[in-house]
């Protein structure tokens, strides 16, 4: 089955701008001072992440975005991964952070969001045939997993 790196790469920048959404509100939850600088970088890089997605959807190099000669998949994913360019059951629906009352409760689903990234990225850096678009997934995979280490230090620290 084949999906197209346009759509898988719509859906990344998706999943970016949900976090970057995420974070906004976090940044106003009063339980977050402690956090803040965290949650506004966090945020920052989410920006970041959605503007190297942005470049690699405009990358003019990239062997067959747009022409029907579209990266194809690995044939072991499910079907429902390929309708919706491999979210399923990566991420989920995500509380406001306006609903979560502590701040374990935000860097908890802040933890969550970057993990789903991770895997995301992990995911289709795999299934890529394009070295441009693997190693931007790369890139980004990378940069997700430093975030979940840094979130994990910062519960600790939430939690003594």
């Amino acid at each position: 089955m084949r999906i197209i790196t346009r759509a898988i790469l719509k859906n990344a920048i998706r999943l970016e701008e949900e976090s970057c959404r995420f974070y906004e509100e976090a940044l106003k939850n009063a339980t977050m001072h402690e956090s803040f600088n965290l949650i506004k970088f966090l945020y920052s890089q989410e920006l970041e992440h959605r503007m190297k997605l942005l470049d690699a959807l405009n990358m003019k190099r990239i062997d067959g975005v747009g022409t029907g000669e579209e990266d194809e998949i690995s044939t072991d994913t499910s079907p429902a991964e390929h309708s919706n360019g491999g979210f399923a059951d990566i991420c989920s629906e995500w509380p406001d952070p306006g609903t979560l009352t502590t701040r374990a409760d935000i860097l908890e689903t802040a933890l969550r969001k970057e993990r789903c990234a991770l895997s995301f990225y992990t995911k289709m850096r795999d299934r890529m045939r394009s070295k441009e678009i693997r190693d931007v997934f790369d890139r980004l995979a990378n940069e997700e997993s430093a975030h979940v280490r840094i979130l994990l230090e910062e519960l600790e620290r939430a939690g003594d």
